[in-house]
């Protein structure tokens, strides 16, 4: 038995989903203790984060029936299951 791939949903550019307080960082160093201390940009980060669609995908069966391929996407980080009868 073999899953269906899982289709590639990819989001090329996270910058959409950036708070606008915070798209134009100059100096990383000083601004993540800055962030870090700023409570109403740690909700709009965490906002941000929630927004960002995701998919989940659960496979039943055995383990060692279980092979993760990467798709041909862009990125390695994204795999289809398939699982070997």
């Amino acid at each position: 038995m073999s899953a269906k791939p899982i289709p590639d949903m990819t989001i090329e550019n996270l910058s959409e989903f950036l708070p606008k307080e915070l798209r134009q960082l100059t100096d990383i160093q000083t601004a993540i203790p800055r962030i870090a201390k700023d409570v109403v940009l740690i909700e709009l980060i965490r906002k941000a984060v929630a927004s960002i669609p995701t998919r989940h995908v659960l496979v039943h069966g055995m383990r060692e029936k279980c092979q993760a391929k990467p798709s041909n996407g862009p990125s390695n980080s994204h795999f289809s299951t398939v699982l070997d009868a």
